[in-house]
């Protein structure tokens, strides 16, 4: 049986979904604890039973600070994030052009080798 709301049952309960806040009447998001909707502990906890694995009831009393990245904070995360990224790649190119480079010179050895072979097959052909 699920709890009932009643009028006067205190709301001082937030959702969070992964690092952010339902918003009031769950309209949306917010990574300010205080832009955060309040509901009462019944409906806190069954909308947060919907995805448990990321979303979960807090007492917003229990909560003196919040750990929320800003927008700028996240995207200057995810710049560096994506310069670290480049750098990589960038190794990773100068690797396949280096193995590019010696797989040429494998199979230009190679074709060289042959060729020579067949020459020096033909003429012990003829020499014989």
């Amino acid at each position: 049986m699920t709890a009932q709301c009643r009028p006067d049952d205190p709301r001082e309960w937030v959702i969070r979904k992964g690092s952010y806040y339902y918003r009031a009447n769950c309209q949306g998001y917010t990574g300010d604890l205080s832009a955060a909707g309040r509901y009462t502990e019944a409906k806190a906890r069954r909308e947060a039973a919907v995805e448990p694995w990321h979303m979960e009831a807090i007492h917003a009393p229990l909560i003196t600070t919040t750990t929320v990245p800003t927008a700028d904070a996240e995207l200057a995360a995810a710049r560096d994030e994506n310069a670290r990224l480049r750098e990589a790649l960038e190794k990773i190119k100068e690797i396949a052009e280096y193995n590019d480079r010696i797989n040429i010179s494998l199979v230009e050895n190679t074709r060289i080798l042959l060729i020579s072979r067949a020459a020096l097959n033909a003429s012990a052909t003829k020499e014989g």
